[in-house]
């Protein structure tokens, strides 16, 4: 596990918040964060601005899944459970509909909008290009939970048997990557070879363009979101612990955040300055963040320093860098953002020709100097490993180590030692100052909650042995131990509480949807013998099962309810076709008189009290 730092907890700022009908199951910011596209149960694709207005809403047929937006937000994708992929454009308009072979579990749109890409629940990844007609399709073995394009073109795919997969821009599978558990998300970096993944291990993982992991991260629960920035210089994700977690590639943890309302599915935009986030409570809503403005200015001061240092004329980045700051103090996050990009990217180009410049002037030196060791009748073989050693670098990217190695080699072959970096002093340790002696009552407090954790521990284990995963509730104690170690017991009692419930959830959770899956099982069963069509049916209790496999053991008794329901429709119908004499009950004139909820519009009957398919109350 990567060693993340525990750090700060910033105040995001809500800048606004959008509720639907019903719950949210997938969002995508496009790159400037001027729209945020929205896919919900309550079977729209809609598409908002960055105020949080709604610019237009699409229906579809069942539930939408997944969502997507190019770059620019002229072509905005949404994947359907009525086995749809929907293409729109800006204003709403219907570029294309392609029909899938089961229902669309995931979608995803190149940063260009040239190549798109869904994954059904049959195991089969189609790519279509952007006007809807399919390059290739190819069937991987397994169920894909979750789906993204890659900078090349290829496709990454997060699967319910814990893998994440590659496939090349040609639909071949490249290589395999497996989690712990199912991979509920998955993001690549438009602009780099930067992908990550998000599991029901609780474990957020990074990895190159070929399948290399660079890091890993528990969190305190299932990770249900990932997203990069354009760059793949920084990740954003969300568990179910409830926190927001924010990284630099390295793997260093720069931020966390609670959040109140449970999370489900998050996007940001290029720079991951705005971060949406959608909620279990149905609300889509976007949070500011302003950390990114510092990160920004810091990364451009940087820059600047190291080109002023190499002699370098930095007048116009640094004019830029000082309108960025005023911006900042101004609260002008966008402008800021804007302007510390510039004036980063024209230092960048600065550096890079100075640098470029000085070793073109040092090969040409090792070159003459070839030539005059070889007129001299003596061997040269110094002088031309330190020039091909200095090119490799330069071809390998690395302009400022070939640099400092032409300039390495270049002392010693003029008779002076090496230029060695000068190795940074050691700070001076303040002296230790004695100890104050612990209060009685912070005694005691450690003391109670060390007994809590304890007890908590106890508690989980049991639920382990009971077949549930406690994974979530683990990660949690194991942070409460950090928190008691750190004398931050507010934190430390919060978490050991948060782990409580979690376990209990999860195990009542569990339960409820191994009762219901095998209810829905004999309904099924009940259907068949009545003779009843059930092959969808079927295909519906599969989703329940998978869901329960992944660990979404709510999600499981939603699917498993509805296979309840329509089984039990289905056995009636059939067995009123199949009584002697009788004909098939008609429909009263003027429509369908069968009770609906007000909330998903799904039959329901007289005598529940909550919809078994939204959970609204019905009585």
């Amino acid at each position: 596990m990567h060693a993340g730092k525990w750090v700060g907890m910033p105040n995001l700022n809500e800048a606004w918040k959008y509720e639907t009908e019903n719950f949210i199951w997938n969002i995508n910011v496009s790159s400037s964060g001027e729209l945020v596209a929205v896919g919900s149960w309550d079977a729209h694709i809609h598409l908002l601005d960055r105020k949080g207005t709604s610019l237009w809403k699409y229906k579809t047929g069942d539930y939408v899944a997944s969502v997507g937006i190019s770059r620019d937000g002229d072509v905005i994708i949404g994947a359907s459970y009525d086995k749809f992929l929907y293409g729109l454009n800006r204003t709403g308009k219907l570029l294309f509909k392609f029909k899938a072979d089961a229902y669309v579990r995931g979608a995803a749109i190149s940063a260009s909008g040239e190549r798109i890409a869904a994954a059904t629940w049959n195991g089969t990844v189609h790519m279509l290009d952007k006007k809807g007609e399919q390059l290739w399709k190819v069937d991987i073995g397994t169920n894909p939970l979750s789906i993204a394009v890659a900078f090349d073109g290829g496709v990454i795919v997060g699967c319910s048997d814990k893998s994440v997969r590659f496939l090349d821009a040609a639909g071949k599978e490249a290589w395999k990557f497996d989690t712990g558990s199912a991979v509920l998300s998955v993001a690549a970096a438009p602009r780099a070879g930067i992908m990550a993944a998000g599991s029901t291990d609780t474990h957020i993982y990074l990895m190159d363009q070929n399948g290399k992991l660079l890091w890993k991260y528990r969190t305190g629960g299932v990770v249900r979101g990932v997203s990069l920035s354009e760059n793949g210089e920084y990740l954003v994700a969300t568990s179910h612990d409830r926190y927001l977690y924010f990284f630099e590639k390295s793997g260093k943890l720069l931020w966390i955040s609670k959040i109140a309302p449970e999370i489900w599915t998050l996007s940001t935009s290029g720079m991951c300055d705005a971060i949406a986030i959608g909620c279990r409570d149905r609300s889509v809503r976007l949070l500011e963040n302003k950390e990114m403005v510092k990160l920004q200015l810091e990364s451009a001061r940087a820059v600047i320093s190291a080109a002023e240092e190499e002699g370098a004329d930095v007048s116009e980045p640094y004019k830029l860098l000082k309108k960025a700051e005023t911006a900042s103090e101004s609260e002008k996050m966008e402008e800021a953002l804007m302007l510390a990009g510039r004036a980063k990217t024209s230092a960048d180009g600065i550096l890079e020709e100075k640098l470029r410049d000085e070793l073109n002037k040092k090969l040409a030196a090792f070159e003459k100097k070839i030539g005059e060791i070889k007129e001299a009748r003596k061997s040269p073989a110094r002088v031309e490993w330190a020039m091909q050693r200095a090119r490799k670098l330069l071809e390998a990217g690395k302009l400022k180590k070939a640099l400092e190695s032409a300039r390495k080699s270049d002392a010693v072959l003029e008779g002076m030692p090496a230029e060695e970096t000068p190795k940074p002093k050691k700070p001076v340790k303040p002296p230790v100052e004695p100890e104050t002696p612990a209060k009685p009552a912070e005694d005691k407090r450690k003391a109670q909650l060390e007994a809590d954790l304890n007890n908590a521990t106890a508690e989980i284990s049991e639920i382990e042995r009971a077949g549930a995963d406690a994974g979530e509730a683990e990660a949690l104690l194991e942070k409460a131990s950090g928190a008691i170690g750190r004398g931050d017991y507010d934190v430390a009692s919060e978490f050991i509480q948060s782990a409580r419930k979690q376990a209990q959830s999860v195990i009542k959770h569990k339960t409820d949807a191994s009762n219901r899956i095998s209810e829905a099982e004999a309904a099924v069963i009940d259907a068949g013998k009545a003779g009843a069509d059930i092959s969808e049916l079927s295909t519906n209790l599969k989703m329940a099962k998978d869901s329960m496999e992944a660990g979404e053991f709510e999600l499981a008794s939603d699917y498993a309810n509805q296979v309840s329901t329509a089984a039990k429709d289905a056995k009636e119908k059939a067995e009123a076709a199949m009584a002697p004499g009788k004909e098939p009950a008609k429909a009263p004139a003027g429509g369908d008189s069968a009770p609906k909820c007000p909330n998903c519009g799904k039959k329901v009957k007289p005598q529940w009290k909550s919809c078994p398919f939204c959970r609204t109350r019905l009585k």
